[in-house]
């Protein structure tokens, strides 16, 4: 399959990528690109900047450089490539009343789970997580994909970067998250940063195989091909996104590797919004 599209990608205001919105386009109209979709980290608001301590933009960034550059490289470039405007966001209580705003400024909004409240805190995915914390993580999910806000979720299994194990709680929770998808018409993502990062930091799950003739198989934390072949043969829209936060991250060996993992499970691709 030639690859064509990426709807997930960052930039130098992000604080933890590199890259500004031409870098990414000229890259992709290079590869031979249709469309780009850039999605920075929506910024924080000032309460949660005290709750959670997290590399993004700010709200000065985001209305005065981040929206205005955007229309400037839509209107540079409509005769050569589409430009999608999003953001990635988590699912905050403390961002009801900034979603509807930010639907009426953005083309899309991406769901980006890597929070979520256990005993009146916020939790990261990235931390050490129990079963309870997984269902809890999964909850979240699935009532932010009812709101009808998100077009896409991204590492929708990144759950299990802090819990990495594969057993019924993570079956549960991934059945759950895949059906609210279904319901919701939300497009899941199967993230080519989740190999850059897992193999980086040599974060892999261990699946048993229950028969000592097989060896067990060791999986990247996310993407995760577990999750994955639960998406098999059901009605879920599924994408590979690159996750960019460089502009070489689009179509390198990361991408090649979840394109063939998806061949490899049998999965249809969603490849345009």
């Amino acid at each position: 399959m030639k690859i064509q599209t990426n709807y997930h990608t960052h930039t130098y205001l992000c604080k933890h990528a590199t890259g500004t919105i031409d870098d990414y386009v000229s890259r992709a109209v290079g590869l031979g690109y249709t469309d780009i979709g850039i999605s920075d980290h929506c910024p924080f608001t000032e309460e949660l900047e005290r709750m959670i301590y997290s590399k993004r933009m700010n709200m000065d960034d985001f209305i005065n450089t981040y929206l205005p550059d955007l229309e400037k490289a839509k209107l540079k470039y409509k005769d050569i490539i589409n430009i999608h405007s999003a953001v990635e966001i988590e699912y905050f209580d403390e961002f009801k009343d900034f979603y509807p705003q930010l639907t009426k400024k953005l083309d899309y909004m991406i769901l980006g789970q890597h929070y979520f409240k256990y005993n009146g805190k916020y939790l990261s995915v990235y931390s050490q997580l129990s079963d309870e914390m997984i269902k809890i993580y999964a909850d979240t999910v699935v009532e932010a994909l009812n709101t009808g806000y998100f077009k896409i979720f991204a590492h929708p299994d990144v759950f299990n970067w802090g819990y990495p194990f594969w057993d019924d709680e993570c079956v549960n929770a991934s059945k759950r998250i895949i059906q609210a998808a279904i319901d919701n018409n939300v497009i899941l993502e199967i993230n080519a940063n989740g190999i850059r990062n897992c193999e980086k930091a040599h974060r892999y799950i261990t699946i048993p195989s229950n028969d000592r003739k097989k060896k067990d198989v060791h999986n990247w934390a996310y993407p995760n091909v577990e999750f994955f072949k639960l998406c098999a043969n059901t009605d879920v829209l599924l994408m590979i996104n690159d996750d960019a936060h460089d502009p070489l991250h689009l179509s390198d060996e990361a991408t090649i590797k979840a394109y063939e993992l998806a061949e490899k499970l049998g999965l249809k691709l969603v490849n345009n919004l």
